[in-house]
Order: structure tokens, then C-alpha cells, then sequence
């Protein structure tokens, strides 16, 4: 499709990726591309103005076939284009400015946000009609397709992911 801006700092092209399988690694069809821009507008593009750190995306777009050969959820939003993966230099610090973004109400097109505290990454969703309000989760691996809320306080979020036992602060 070639390398279409989305946002300031995010391309289309950021969001064909896989480590796990780049052999799978499709381009982004054109009609998830507006879904994309909307998830690097008004998602990672603020929580990057926020944390002032580079955002690595580590999985966007995923073909049916790359979702299942990392055994995503049927579900999945990665596959419609609304979901990406994100990791960045100071990952807690990100949460925390992603849950000070939520309280300000600035992540309004966001609905699932997933912490993975054992991989240090994020997972940001756009609005569905299971979250329709960003809704901070953690996952442990422990707990196959599980997510834990969280309510989106510091407080909260330190009590189910004890800086002492984040692998990302360690």
C-alpha cells in the first residue's frame, strides 16, 4: 500500500509487524487504514505526546493467519485493524501516563487497554461494544485469556502490579 502518515509520528507501514513471524507479516488493507489512523490519532499518538518516549509498535495489523500463529483471540481487534502493541523505553511510567490520561478523558476512542507486565508491552484497542470506555487491565501469564481490571488510579494500579514486582522496573 506504500507509507501512508497517520499520525505525526506513526506510519502505516509501523503497524506490519511481527517478530514472531515476519514471514506472515501482511501490509495493512486499505480498508483498515482509517481504523489505524484513528487508533495512532487518538491513542498512541497522545500517550507518546505524553510520555515523551518513542513507542515501538510490536504488533498492529494481523491477517487471519498471523493471529492465529500467535495464538490470538478469534476476536481479536488486531485483525480489523483496531489494536496495536506497544512497548516503549520506561513502559511503567507509559502506564501511568496512559491512567492520568484516562482520568483527564483523553483517551475517549480507546476502550481496552492491556498491560503485560511479565512481556513489559501494551495492548491499545479501539471503543467496542464490550469496551466502550477505556478500560485499564492487567495480564499475568498465568491466566490464559484473562485480563484483571484495574481501576485506572496510580494507587490502584501499584496494589495489582507492586513496582517490586514489575520485571519492567527491575
Amino acid at each position: 500500500m506504500g507509507r501512508v502518515q497517520l499520525s505525526p509520528n506513526f506510519n502505516e507501514t509501523e503497524f506490519s509487524v511481527s517478530r514472531a513471524h515476519p514471514d506472515l507479516v501482511d501490509d495493512v488493507p486499505a480498508q483498515y487504514v482509517p481504523k489505524l489512523q484513528r487508533l495512532a490519532v487518538y491513542g498512541l499518538q497522545i500517550v507518546r505526546d505524553r510520555t515523551n518516549q518513542s513507542l515501538t509498535v510490536l504488533s498492529g495489523y494481523r491477517s487471519p493467519e498471523l493471529n492465529a500463529a500467535v495464538g490470538g483471540s478469534r476476536t481479536s481487534q488486531h485483525v480489523m485493524g483496531e489494536a496495536a502493541d506497544f512497548t516503549c523505553p520506561d513502559i511503567r511510567r507509559a502506564v501511568y501516563d496512559i491512567i492520568d490520561l484516562i482520568q483527564e478523558g483523553r483517551l475517549g476512542a480507546i476502550g481496552q487497554i492491556i498491560y503485560y507486565p511479565s512481556q513489559s508491552f501494551v495492548h491499545m484497542a479501539l471503543t467496542s461494544r464490550r469496551f466502550s470506555v477505556p478500560t485499564l487491565c492487567i495480564k499475568w501469564p498465568s491466566e490464559e485469556y484473562n485480563y484483571t481490571p484495574c481501576e485506572a488510579t496510580r494507587e490502584a494500579f501499584d496494589e495489582m502490579v507492586p513496582p517490586h514486582l514489575d520485571p519492567s522496573t527491575v
